[in-house]
């Protein structure tokens, strides 16, 4: 069932992607896209400062998303980011499943998962057509708070 869940949950933020469409905001556009691009370029350590205090942010996160958006045609670069965005069901998940227990029934999580995405709505989807380091990497952290709950010695994830 967990596998179950994991595709419909990548398929959620596919699709959601897919009919958002892309997005090029100004973060994308003057530190995201440029700073991965002035250090395969050989501009990171000459150029002063062309995307402000942003500049000096670590590009390292950008690299796959940058991969992403210049190897693949539109919009298969924007799905792949949009599932991975759509992973963070799945924790809500294996969170609601790990909090609950024995109470955790079809209708619990999937209550659960409709309480939760108010806030994931607003917060992370938003930014599923596009990438920012916090929601980028929002799945692998929260992957930890499931395990983090579990008793000693029971993690199934």
């Amino acid at each position: 069932m967990p596998i179950a869940i994991a595709l419909g949950a990548m398929l959620a933020g596919a699709l959601y992607t897919w009919f958002a469409g892309e997005d090029v905001n100004w973060d994308w556009q003057n530190y995201h896209e440029y700073n991965v691009w002035a250090v395969l370029n050989g501009r990171y350590a000459i150029d002063a400062l062309p995307a402000g205090f942003q500049t000096y942010f670590n590009p390292t996160i950008y690299f796959p998303v940058y991969y992403l958006r210049h190897l693949l045609p539109l919009p298969y670069g924007l799905l792949v980011m949009g599932a991975v965005h759509g992973l963070n069901l799945l924790l809500i998940y294996f969170l609601t499943r790990g909090l609950l227990r024995e109470a955790a029934t079809t209708s619990a999580i999937g209550a659960a998962i409709l309480i939760a995405m108010g806030p994931l709505f607003s917060a992370t989807v938003s930014d599923a057509e596009t990438v920012t380091g916090g929601s980028m990497s929002g799945p692998i952290a929260s992957a930890a708070l499931p395990t983090a709950l579990a008793p000693e010695g029971s993690v199934t994830l």
